[in-house]
């Protein structure tokens, strides 16, 4: 099937307190793999303790919905010492509760010794008009990052 596009994370940093950006380079410093073949997006950045964490989502598969293709991806994980380089965790953090969820926009935080994540999910299709199966507030909670 062909999809009907694809997305990797890049980098940009602005010298003017956030008023312009400029690339770092021309490629993205996260992308595709056989693991994660499209749709590496939603990236959240946060520091705890040494280590910086690239929460972002990755597409598994689409699925067709009548003719149009969806897409199904994953929340995952990415650290690096220096926000820079970084090393995936090759798994999905969160579980699915639908069979055929997709899953987006991470948010963790830290307290009182858990890390939390407020994230959303929705079926993988028919979402677009039957408000059943649209996006839903989810939360997670561990005591590490796993």
């Amino acid at each position: 099937m062909s999809v009907p596009f694809n997305v990797n994370i890049g980098k940009a940093v602005s010298r003017d307190g956030g008023q312009t950006f400029e690339r770092v380079g021309p490629g993205p410093i996260l992308s595709y793999t056989l693991d994660e073949p499209f749709i590496l997006s939603g990236p959240k950045i946060r520091r705890f303790g040494d280590t910086w964490y690239l929460f972002y989502i990755a597409g598994r598969e689409w699925i067709l919905d009548g003719d149009r293709p969806e897409p199904v991806y994953k929340i995952r994980l990415a650290t690096s010492t220096d926000g820079v380089t970084w090393e995936k965790q090759h798994r999905d953090l969160i579980d699915s509760v639908l069979p055929d969820e997709a899953q987006a926009s991470p948010d963790v935080f830290f307290e009182e010794g858990r890390y939390h994540m407020f994230f959303c999910y929705r079926d993988a299709t028919d979402y677009r008009k039957n408000p059943e199966r649209t996006y839903r507030l989810g939360y997670a909670s561990s005591p590490d990052y796993k």
